[in-house]
């Protein structure tokens, strides 16, 4: 623990004194030269923190790239100092307004700073199992490569690589745009279909004229075999409306609730994954007393929602995915 510590007040205080010296040093070949010192400490400190990928960003895109440019820049520039402070009197006073009100600001802001409750809990989040094992860029690459890789390839695109069409909620719309969109060309098609009759049209379509076909955020039942599917965890989602209709009763102190659960449209794969898990979470509920399951409904197309006889209380809460 000594040595790191020693280490961080060394490159600290260097890179401090490197920045003091980038805005008081009269040569400006000078000052880029004390800019590339205090990046070079700033990497070291990242280093301390283990975050050896923004150290070696740092160091390879702003010493490498940014500040030997402003070194060259500078070198190059035929600079008449003499010119420049015979109007520093003149400027003076309008520099000094300037430096006044930023100097407000930063007292402002700090003398209003305050840490988060919350953030001692946030420091000691558990970490995955595997997370002392991985280096800080390959955990950067294990995300950016697997979680977030449609993210990352989509941050690549150009309006002329991509088209975005809006259905307005109609069914016979998409079903017209997407076949608009495959006689143009499109190669790939990412569909948050409306319902599964109409996104399994769709899907055919494409799939006969070998457009590749991604499901985005409701799975298309009856679609294309070998398609991608792209969502959330909707149980996980489903268990949160769950456990939010608990705290609420709780809240509101109703004493032994008449549930109306509501599952939604059993052709919508959301709502049966929502229905899972808000379920969950009601069931040991329902199953010691606590909660009344005063009766249940199915979305569109659904058989009539069946209903116990009404109990005495007259108090209901209602769960429901549309």
């Amino acid at each position: 623990m000594i040595l790191p510590t020693i280490m961080f007040y060394l490159f600290a205080v260097v890179a401090v004194a490197s920045g003091v010296m980038v805005v008081s040093a009269k040569n400006p070949v000078h000052s880029v030269l004390f800019l590339i010192l205090a990046f070079f400490n700033s990497a070291g400190l990242f280093v301390l923190l283990g975050a050896e990928f923004l150290a070696m960003i740092l160091v390879i895109v702003y010493v490498g790239a940014v500040a030997v440019l402003f070194l060259f820049v500078v070198m190059m520039l035929d600079i008449d100092f003499a010119e420049l402070r015979s109007g520093f009197m003149r400027y003076l006073p309008i520099g000094a307004l300037i430096g006044f009100i930023l100097l407000a600001e930063l007292m402002l802001v700090f003398g209003s700073w305050a840490i988060a409750p919350g953030i001692a809990g946030l420091k000691a989040a558990a970490l995955p199992a595997n997370a002392t094992a991985l280096t800080n860029t390959r955990a950067l690459g294990d995300l950016l490569y697997t979680r977030y890789i449609f993210a990352f390839q989509a941050a690549g695109l150009t309006t002329s690589d991509f088209k975005v069409d809006n259905a307005q909620g109609k069914a016979s719309t998409m079903q017209t745009q997407a076949e608009a969109d495959i006689t143009e060309g499109a190669s790939v098609l990412v569909i948050d279909a409306l319902d599964s009759g109409s996104g399994a049209a769709i899907e055919a379509n494409a799939t006969s004229k070998g457009v590749k076909v991604i499901d985005y955020d409701r799975l298309v039942k009856g679609g294309t075999a070998g398609r991608v599917y792209v969502s959330f965890d909707n149980v996980s989602v489903g268990k949160l409306i769950g456990q939010g209709e608990v705290d609420c009763i709780s809240a509101w102190n109703v004493s032994k609730p008449n549930v109306l659960v509501m599952d939604g449209d059993p052709t919508d794969n959301n709502a049966t994954l929502f229905s899972q898990g808000y379920n969950g979470v009601l069931k040991s509920h329902f199953d010691d007393g606590s909660f009344v399951r005063w009766g249940s409904q199915r979305g569109p197309g659904r058989r009539p929602w069946r209903r116990r006889p009404s109990p005495s209380s007259s108090r209901r809460t209602r769960t429901s995915t549309r």
